[in-house]
Order: C-alpha cells, then structure tokens, then sequence
C-alpha cells in the first residue's frame, strides 16, 4: 500500500501489516517525533512572574515559582531560610502524642494526626487492634485450632492447585482474545473454567490460559510474536526479547503440551492469526470438540 511521508511529502510503500506507518525513512520518522514533542511542549507553557524580582517569565513547569536560582537563594537569605533550602531540610508539621497502650510519646506525620494512635512498637499495635475488635465478632479472643491451616492448603491445592492464597492474588496479564474465550465458555456452557491455572509437573509449573475441569481440555492461546506462528517466521528467526531463535520456542512448547498431554489433557491450541481471521467458526469448533491443531512446528 502506497502512502505519502508526512515529512517530505514523498510517496512511499508501507511495509507493516496494519499500515500504520506515516514517515518514509528514519530521518523523517525523528523529525516528526521531534514535532510533535515541541507541540506538546507549546501547549503546556505557562507564564508566571518571579516571586523575587517580579520578571515575567513564560516555561514549560513553573517548579518553585522563581526565574533562578540566583533568585531563589537571594529570596531564602532575606527570610533566614537559606540553608534549609540548601540542603533540603524540611520542618517537621506532625504532633508529639502520646501512645494508648504504653504511654509513649511518638512523632506523627500531619497525615496520620487523626488515624495514628499508637507508637511505631509492632506490639502496641496488635493489642490496639484486639482491644477495638467488636464484641459480637465471632472470633475475639479465639485461637486457630489445630489442622485448620492444613486444612486450608488442602482446600487450596485440590481447587487451584497451589498451597498459598498470595499466589491467587497476583496479577494475571489476560490479552483481549483470551477474555473474550472466557467470556464465550462461560455464557454459552455451564463447565467451571478456570484462567491461567498452574499445573505442577515435577520440579516444573506450567500456567494454562484455560482449563475446563469437566472434560480435561486445556486451551493454549498462542500469540504470533512470542510463540513464532511457523507460517511468518523461519527456523532460524532470534526471537530477541526471549533470546531464543524459533526453533527452540517450538521445541518448548512441544514438551509442554506432550507433558500436559501426559497427565490425561487434552490440549488445543488456537492461533493469533486463525482466530482474528474467523473468531465465530473457531469458538463453536471449542463448544463442540472439533477443533484440530492444524499448524506443526516444522517449518
């Protein structure tokens, strides 16, 4: 597709996918960036008088509200406040209090004023805490009772396959067709479908993008970039961010599923470009369990 430079006005052939390019060469690509920051630039500058020698002056932060330096200190000499200002000393705001457990008196921030009511001792605190407990609270002055935590980890390991909740609380980075798969399932079926579900295989732990407890199906979502689509990239293509050319991203993904397939899964993958050419033919070939794994790593 032909496009014209928005720099030198040349027409120019665009080598990406989407089409997305604007600029013909590098050069005309660092003049429009460049254009675009002094623009940017032009229209966050603001004008302000010095507090000192009252010269108006216009910049892009107005910062501490002088025209200089030479200003500024001039100004922090006649209040007496120089050295503060030198070397960065600020007055304290906060209050002394004093602590309602053990009667001490600590520093608190002007922010915790209200809120803090206890020393930074960690043992004050807790007795705080289960001094302001409610009385109707179930637990007050209860002790964890012998087996509960095995109890827990029990639980923890035959629903999600881990020993510790924190692990369920981090971050999961789901790309949009990931979602929409789980979105689909979960609408169109009544199976419990779990994301990025780790699965542990001797000293190994793999996170699946999507498990269906009831018919032990995993679905992999492969993107074209990170797992090397062998219909774009050649064996000897050096994936740069995972410093691994593309043979060996595919040899890594086959022991993956040959090692899930081991444990009794069975595994289909659906590719990036496969499923934004027909997203509707590929979600009912899931539904139904006709989906083939067309695509092998051989090229």
């Amino acid at each position: 597709m032909q496009k014209e430079c928005i720099i030198c006005k040349k027409n120019f052939e665009t080598k990406s996918k989407n089409n997305c390019e604007k600029t013909c060469s590098e050069d005309c690509r660092k003049k429009h960036n460049s254009n675009r920051r002094k623009k940017n630039i032009e229209k966050q500058l603001d004008t302000f008088k010095c507090k000192y020698c009252l010269k108006e002056i216009t910049r892009y932060r107005i910062r501490s509200g002088f025209c200089s330096r030479t200003c500024a200190s001039k100004k922090y000499i006649e209040d007496g406040t120089y050295n503060n200002w030198r070397y960065r000393i600020q007055e304290k705001n906060g209050i002394y209090k004093k602590c309602i457990i053990c009667d001490k008196e600590f520093y608190a921030r002007p922010k915790l004023v209200l809120n803090k009511k206890t020393c930074s001792d960690k043992k004050c605190l807790y007795k705080y805490k289960s001094k302001s407990m409610k009385e109707n609270n179930p637990f007050r002055g209860k002790k964890e009772k012998q087996g509960t935590r095995e109890k827990v980890k029990k639980t923890l390991m035959e629903r999600y396959g881990i020993n510790n909740a924190y692990e369920l609380a981090k971050h999961t980075s789901l790309s949009k067709p990931q979602k929409e798969i789980i979105d689909f399932l979960s609408k169109n079926t009544e199976f419990t479908i779990l994301c990025d579900f780790p699965m542990h295989i001797k000293e190994k732990c793999y996170k699946v993008d999507v498990l269906i407890k009831e018919t032990n199906t995993i679905i992999e979502f492969n993107g074209t970039y990170w797992h090397t689509d062998p219909r774009f990239y050649k064996k000897d293509y050096f994936h740069k961010r995972k410093q691994m050319t593309a043979e060996e991203i595919w040899k890594k993904d086959e022991e993956r599923i040959n090692s899930l397939q081991s444990l009794g899964y069975n595994v289909e993958i659906i590719w990036e470009f496969d499923y934004n050419d027909n997203k509707e033919k590929i979600l009912s070939e899931i539904i139904n369990g006709k989906k083939e794994n067309k695509v092998t790593c051989s090229k």
